[in-house]
């Protein structure tokens, strides 16, 4: 699928909702309050993008390149972000609650910005911890 038709697709109310973008380029486009909720994601390049207000609830978001996107207020409840890449992501006001976070790089992540779970910022300092080792 083409970007211009990716665009299009997700400015349609609830049209992305379940689809899979798996392995496509979503890189710097604007996806504010965009409803991907069940969407699969994997391996998608999303870095620099706008989802800020974006429906993630439930994506398979696995090795996604979320760098330096903008994640303000979005819904992440149960996304499934294991191995993304995050860093120098814009996370504030995110919900995140149930969200898978293991091997997930957040190198540059403000972290007093998002309410994580007791195990989620264990899964978090573990890895960081790795990181640096």
């Amino acid at each position: 699928m083409k970007r211009e038709e990716i665009s299009r697709l997700l400015q349609m109310p609830h049209a992305a909702a379940h689809h899979s973008f798996a392995h496509h380029d979503l890189s710097r486009m604007r996806l504010c309050g965009v409803d991907l909720d069940g969407a699969i994601l994997r391996r998608a390049d999303l870095s620099r993008s706008d989802l800020s207000h974006a429906h993630l609830r439930g994506a398979h978001m696995e090795h996604a390149n979320l760098s330096g996107a903008n994640l303000s207020d979005a819904d992440l409840r149960d996304a499934h972000l294991r191995g993304a890449n995050l860093s120098h992501a814009y996370l504030k006001g995110v919900n995140l609650e149930g969200a898978d976070l293991r091997d997930t790089d957040l190198t540059g992540v403000d972290l007093t910005a998002i309410d994580l779970s007791p195990q989620q910022r264990k899964v978090v300092e573990a890895f960081a911890s790795k990181m640096e080792a």
